[in-house]
């Protein structure tokens, strides 16, 4: 969901503080998130060889969101809402950030994903790598 599908809550008059539409931004990030990440699964499930999954929990403090393999090859991805949280998430998740170079130094194929083409283009990279 968007600010736009909630208009109501955005308008002056609404009377809510910046901490309340704070809190519906979180939310509706949130949700975004989860539709992204579920077309992903569902996507990398749906291909013949492949078995991939959401962590919901871990011990370790940064560990990546989806783990895949796929035609015995590894892929580690961390579901990001936009390219700019992506490329921001590099200075201020340190220690997510330490979690993907470890496992691309194991030779998983580790990417920051916002999107569903961005996983098509990664199983197209290592269908013509393999």
């Amino acid at each position: 969901m968007s600010k736009e599908q909630w208009p109501n809550y955005y308008a002056p008059e609404s009377g809510l503080t910046e901490k309340e539409e704070k809190k519906i931004d979180r939310a509706c990030k949130k949700l975004s998130e989860a539709h992204i990440q579920k077309q992903i699964l569902d996507y990398l499930n749906g291909l013949s060889n492949c078995k991939a999954i959401k962590i919901m929990a871990a011990n370790e403090a940064g560990t990546p969101d989806i783990f895949c393999c796929y035609r015995g090859v590894t892929i580690v991805l961390e579901l990001k809402a936009s390219e700019k949280e992506a490329r921001e998430s590099q200075h201020k998740q340190k220690r997510q950030h330490l979690q993907l170079k470890q496992w691309g130094e194991t030779g998983a194929f580790v990417n920051k994903i916002w999107n569903l083409d961005m996983v098509k283009k990664i199983i197209g990279d290592i269908g013509t790598k393999i």
